[in-house]
């Protein structure tokens, strides 16, 4: 999620995830967050 500009959609289907609202769920249970928020929140761009 963080070493890639790909859409979480993308990424998920990369995954091997059919639905992204799975990949979205299983990623929340791991790290607590969605993959857009832990974008945001850990992105080396994101400095505001």
């Amino acid at each position: 999620v963080l070493t890639s500009d790909l859409p979480i959609n993308q990424i998920s289907f990369e995954c091997g995830f059919e639905d992204v609202s799975h990949f979205i769920r299983v990623f929340k249970q791991k790290h607590h967050l969605t993959p857009f928020q832990y974008r945001q929140k850990y992105s080396k761009t994101a400095y505001c």
